[in-house]
């Protein structure tokens, strides 16, 4: 059974590590340094790396489709630790990382949810991979280690992990990661890894520690046996040539880095136009909104005093009609009665 570790938040929490299968706030396991200082949370990366048993896959910043109490999107994080005789899985989950990352997405996100507390359905991002890439009559992976442009040589990683086993020597297998300098990878030196931080048109080659003692080793005895041929003038011509190699590619990896930060900073920055944006398009329906409103407002007032006028107006000519009608009642009734008054008198008299 895989162990899976998410990183992730609620609305209005911070960032933990959970242990998927038991669901609750957890330390991470003992892991490589290597993979604790690649594996980014902040930043989309992919990491491979093999342990002698084990091999570890860590897969960060996943768009989850929730946003935090001030509107920041939340990132899913998650790290699969597998046995050896899992790389099939494993391979199948960087396979449709490679491919279909939407739909990856989507699958992790659908099973965190948030009630409000965190839950982690863990059968659900188990079941990732399932659809095991073929682990029987695969092809060996070449064993020379490379770095390229993520870009162009996207495809051909999803070919070598669809039909090529991996290498099985301990260490970095796979470092993909778009914000990181071409120095950072020569430093890591993965077997395959990819970056858009990585101009080069071609691949380039990268020696691990195994490799250059080999080549040590192997320079030196031919060294020994040709030593009597070579001259003062060749070896300083390649102590220049060295020279100046490591400078140009420390130049160019500075240069890279900066450019990669210049780039996050125009991206944070077109987050932010955008944020700007929607919000004054909300104001300005809050704007039409209120308008409406006070236009409403005043066509009701309006008519309610035209109503309130013409029933006043009707009222008083109604009180107006009731007075003339009392008025005549009355002096009516008083003529009668001085009749009847004058009468009396006469008959007295």
């Amino acid at each position: 059974m895989s162990k899976i570790f998410v990183e992730t938040r609620g609305t209005s929490e911070v960032y933990n590590w959970f242990d998927a299968l038991e669901g609750n706030k957890k330390q991470l396991p003992q892991l490589p340094e290597l993979v604790k200082k690649l594996a980014d949370t902040e930043f989309e990366s992919l990491v491979l790396y093999r342990e002698s048993t084990q091999l570890i896959l860590a897969i960060t910043a996943l768009k989850s489709g929730r946003i935090d109490n001030r509107t920041r999107p939340i990132r899913n994080s998650l790290i699969w630790i597998d046995d050896n005789d899992e790389e099939a899985k494993i391979r199948a989950i960087i396979y449709e990382y490679l491919t279909a990352k939407d739909r990856l997405e989507k699958d992790i996100a659908e099973a965190i949810t948030e009630t409000p507390e965190i839950k982690i359905d863990y059968q659900k991002i188990e079941s990732i991979g399932d659809n095991n890439l073929e682990s029987n009559a695969l092809n060996s992976a070449k064993l020379i280690c490379k770095i390229g442009n993520l870009d162009k040589y996207k495809q051909e990683l999803i070919d070598e992990i669809k039909s090529c086993s991996l290498p099985k020597e301990k260490g970095l297998l796979v470092f993909i990661a778009d914000s990181k300098s071409q120095k950072t990878f020569e430093e890591a030196k993965p077997w395959r890894g990819l970056s858009n931080g990585i101009e080069n048109k071609e691949w380039i080659p990268i020696q691990k520690k195994s490799q250059i003692l080999t080549s040590t080793k192997s320079g030196q005895s031919s060294k020994t046996t040709q030593k009597n041929q070579s001259n003062l003038w060749s070896i300083i011509l390649l102590i220049v040539l060295v020279i100046s190699n490591v400078f140009w590619f420390y130049q160019c990896s500075q240069l890279n880095q900066s450019v990669n930060e210049l780039k996050q900073e125009v991206n944070d920055l077109k987050q932010n136009i955008k944020k700007i944006e929607d919000l004054k398009e909300e104001i300005k329906k809050s704007k039409a909104d209120v308008e409406r409103l006070t236009t409403n407002l005043e066509t009701d007032i309006n008519t309610a005093k035209d109503k309130f006028e013409k029933l006043f107006m009707e009222a008083q000519k109604q009180f107006n009609d009731d007075i003339f009608k009392a008025t005549s009642k009355y002096e009516t009734e008083m003529a009668k009665v001085q009749q009847r008054l004058n009468d009396s008198i006469k008959k007295i008299n």
